[in-house]
């Protein structure tokens, strides 16, 4: 779990450090998305480390975070990148 929370925290600086060298926007709200979604993480990965039987909750969160934020808010920011030619495609 270690490991997610700080793949997560690396993911989100490289993101805000794209944000806010490309003058993206809707970064502030995007930056406080990243802050609340790091801390709901910590704090499912606390409560299942308290209760293993919230283990699914845990699941589900990484899921919502992993797949639905970056089907929505970070294609949003793809979409700002590319048509700023900051980020190729992929």
């Amino acid at each position: 779990m270690e490991e997610l929370v700080l793949y997560a925290k690396f993911h989100f600086f490289a993101e805000e450090s794209m944000m806010i060298n490309s003058g993206y926007p809707d970064s502030e709200s995007h930056m406080k998305e990243h802050a609340r979604v790091l801390s709901t993480f910590e704090k499912k990965i606390d409560e299942y480390f308290s209760n293993a039987e919230t283990g699914e909750a845990l699941i589900v969160f990484i899921f919502e975070w992993l797949v639905l934020h970056t089907l929505d808010v970070d294609k949003k920011l793809a979409a700002h990148l590319h048509s700023h030619r900051l980020l190729g495609g992929f």
